[in-house]
């Protein structure tokens, strides 16, 4: 056989097996399975007072995202808690006063530097209002003003950190998640205590399969290293029995908002040492591709009720 065509016949197969490789995709455990679990803070959760998820949940989103406004038709997006802060923090501004002094929309640890601050208190160009434009009847902004303003800006002053406690750095949003799912190693879907609590895991599992849904402004998704930590503490951030985070393969499920997001993480968990009834808490240790620094979700700083989430218990 004439040596360039064995060649080529060769090479043929590397490229058909490195493509084919790249596409293999598992079953898929959360297929017809839409439960899912919000990060949204509800009414009766008692939030720290000037914490990114209080100013989202009494402030951005009854106040901002109403109708003909920040509800999607532009920026900032004050409809969900990921895309608010995705919209302000580090964001370039599109309105801006007459000698262009304003960069971003939120600047950390300045809010005297930040438009969204001076929105709130002055018209920037004599044209555009002071923000809120208009309030829905179910805001309480009118009363609740003065109080508003100081926990906005108390927030920006502390260095608008995130839901989860991390702090952003110019040019680098840091990676976030957009989904967890958990499955049983029978591949059966697990509910949650209350719907938004713990997953509860019946003590005849012994495996305990979780995916992650990650995305990174700079990078592919898969680029995103880290390990997961577990613990009985709810904020025990000690390295130890670090179970890897593996990302051969990808499935499509539902993520936090409800949407169909791709999860290329996952890590599975061997059940048989921890005690029934006991709540076990998950800490990612995630590497930012772009910086190199790592970051804790959930952090110590994040909300008592996003922690809860981030836990599994057997029953």
């Amino acid at each position: 056989m004439d040596t360039k065509f064995q060649f080529g016949v060769f090479l043929l197969a590397i490229l058909i097996a490195a493509c084919t490789t790249d596409k293999v995709v598992p079953d898929n455990p959360f297929e017809g399975f839409k439960e899912t679990v919000s990060l949204e803070a509800n009414n009766d959760t008692e939030l720290e007072s000037g914490s990114f998820a209080q100013l989202h949940r009494d402030i951005f989103a009854p106040t901002y995202a109403n109708s003909g406004c920040h509800d999607g038709q532009f920026e900032p997006d004050f409809r969900k808690i990921e895309s608010t802060y995705n919209t302000l923090v580090y964001h370039p501004v599109l309105k801006n006063n007459p000698s262009a002094g304003f960069e971003y929309r939120v600047v950390p640890f300045e809010s005297t530097n930040s438009v969204l601050w001076e929105r709130l208190n002055n018209d920037i160009d004599g044209q555009s209002g002071i923000m809120p434009l208009a309030v829905d009847p179910d805001s309480d902004w009118e009363e609740r003003k003065d109080e508003y303003l100081h926990m906005i800006r108390t927030w920006i002053e502390n260095g608008a950190p995130d839901i989860f406690g991390n702090i952003a750095e110019e040019g680098n949003i840091k990676p976030y998640l957009l989904g967890m799912q958990a499955y049983a190693d029978n591949g059966s879907s697990l509910s949650r205590d209350g719907g938004n609590g713990s997953i509860l895991i019946p003590t005849d599992i012994e495996d305990l399969g979780i995916w992650f849904s990650m995305q990174d402004d700079g990078a592919d998704s898969r680029q995103i290293r880290g390990k997961l930590y577990l613990s009985y503490e709810v904020d025990d951030f000690r390295e130890i029995d670090g179970h890897n985070l593996i990302t051969s393969a990808q499935i499509v499920g539902a993520g936090f908002e409800g949407e169909d997001v791709l999860f290329s993480h996952q890590s599975f968990i061997e059940l048989d040492s921890f005690d029934k009834g006991k709540v076990v808490y998950l800490h990612l240790r995630i590497i930012d591709p772009e910086s190199g620094k790592f970051l804790w979700i959930p952090g110590v700083d994040s909300p008592d009720y996003i922690k809860e989430i981030f836990s599994f218990k057997r029953f």
